[in-house]
């Protein structure tokens, strides 16, 4: 396997991503960073974002894939259920979402509040007429 093609063991955020992340633990709207990573993840997820196999920024170690996903190995399944694309490279693709999903999460903050009725109503507004061909 090239490291092309290779997983990441390690996920990791950039700098921006970080910050984001800390300010909602520091203000107290996740109990963890891993939350808050977690959280990334599923909002890119429902904004309909996808994975790029490679980021914009670097990206400094937070977390082995270990600690984000549970024994069942549940996070790398979804991804590779929803990302099919992915199947070589869910744990890399989980980063990038995350990464997505942080920075749409801080769009919707001001300062240190974040209006999670604005992130609902944004995440409703990328999904419409997604089900219009259903």
């Amino acid at each position: 396997m090239s490291e092309k093609d290779s997983d990441l063991v390690q996920l990791g955020a950039s700098d921006s991503t970080r910050r984001v992340l800390e300010t909602l633990k520091d203000e107290g709207h996740i109990d963890t960073l891993l939350d808050g990573y977690r959280l990334g993840i599923a909002t890119a997820i429902a904004f309909g974002k996808q994975p790029r196999r490679s980021g914009g920024e670097s990206r400094k170690t937070m977390f082995q894939t270990s600690s984000v996903d549970d024994d069942d190995r549940s996070l790398r399944t979804t991804i590779v259920e929803v990302f099919p694309e992915a199947a070589s490279w869910p744990y890399r693709a989980a980063e990038d979402l995350a990464e997505q999903g942080v920075g749409l999460i801080g769009e919707s903050m001001d300062g240190d509040e974040i209006w999670f009725g604005d992130l609902l109503d944004r995440i409703r507004q990328a999904n419409v007429g997604s089900t219009d061909a259903d």
